[in-house]
């Protein structure tokens, strides 16, 4: 009895230890995704950014909450170091944003993001919308397989070709 009582002892003490090390790894992901970007959500305030800086504006057209690939797409590009590096210097950021839960946004930012998604003729989401300050359209994508460096290619092309 005193023998299966140490090694159940043993076995707890060793799978608490396990877990606590699996702890430890998720907080160094978790600190190491702490750099993040500055999304505005306010068209105006976007383009006087834009304005200012000389930089065109990266439109995230999204449905965070239950959007599949948008959340891939935040996922694999937009929550990584190599693109909030690039996106940080090159873009003002605009995340449009289409919750399913209620209660997420006030009345005047569903009214604005109605508003953009008629603008531009968004269908889908995600749908990334280069603009200038003014709010002219410069070019169009979507999600894009490849990781940010693919995705940072992929967009230096669509300006570059425009």
């Amino acid at each position: 009895m005193k023998i299966f009582i140490l090694i159940t002892i043993l076995l707890i003490t060793f799978f608490g230890i396990s877990k606590l090390a699996d702890l430890g790894a998720d907080k160094v992901i978790s600190d190491e995704s702490k750099q993040s970007l500055n999304w505005h959500i306010d068209f105006e305030k976007a383009k006087e950014a834009s304005q200012a800086s000389g930089r065109p504006i990266l439109m995230d057209f999204t449905g965070s909450d239950w959007c599949g690939w948008c959340i891939k797409l935040k996922d694999e590009v937009f929550n990584k170091a190599e693109f909030i590096d690039h996106a940080s210097e090159q873009f003002v950021l605009m995340e449009v944003d289409f919750p399913r839960s209620k209660g997420q946004q006030d009345a005047g930012t569903i009214a604005q993001n109605n508003a953009l998604k008629d603008r531009y003729r968004v269908r889908g989401f995600p749908t990334i919308i280069l603009v200038n300050a003014q709010g002219v359209e410069i070019a169009r994508t979507g999600y894009q397989r490849g990781g940010p460096s693919n995705y940072i290619k992929h967009l230096e092309d669509l300006l570059g070709s425009n």
